[in-house]
């Protein structure tokens, strides 16, 4: 969709006889309920959701090298790694599609995010 604020444009494309829901981060909720009868909400953002899901270890296991050149970077010496990673999905071209994919293909069908499971749940 190229990010949240392309919900009201997205939204023209769809048929209006359909009910639809969304799937968002913490931040962008009021922006997804203007346009949407049932948002569900990711806390704080997907990848956090995702890096809770499997575990800030496991998601080290799965990602490049390149995260190795962030953490060395001062300002992010010091932070948890999960803040880590989350900065690092968030702050590179491609990495939260790329990841996403790949981490949602590693979750255990019994430990999917709450919102994601919500999401993929509704039935309308």
């Amino acid at each position: 969709m190229a990010g949240a604020h392309a919900i009201a444009r997205y939204m023209t494309t769809v048929s209006p006889d359909l009910s639809h829901v969304g799937l968002c981060d913490a931040n962008e909720e009021p922006i997804f309920r203007r346009h949407l009868e049932e948002v569900y909400v990711c806390v704080p953002d997907l990848e956090g959701e995702l890096i809770d899901a499997l575990g800030a270890e496991r998601v080290l296991e799965m990602v490049d090298a390149n995260f190795a050149t962030l953490q060395k970077q001062v300002i992010y010496r010091d932070r948890p790694l999960e803040a880590q990673l989350r900065t690092y999905l968030r702050g590179r071209s491609g990495n939260k599609i790329r990841y996403a994919r790949l981490f949602v293909d590693a979750l255990d069908l019994r430990a999917v995010p709450d919102p994601l499971e919500r999401v993929l749940a509704d039935d309308r």
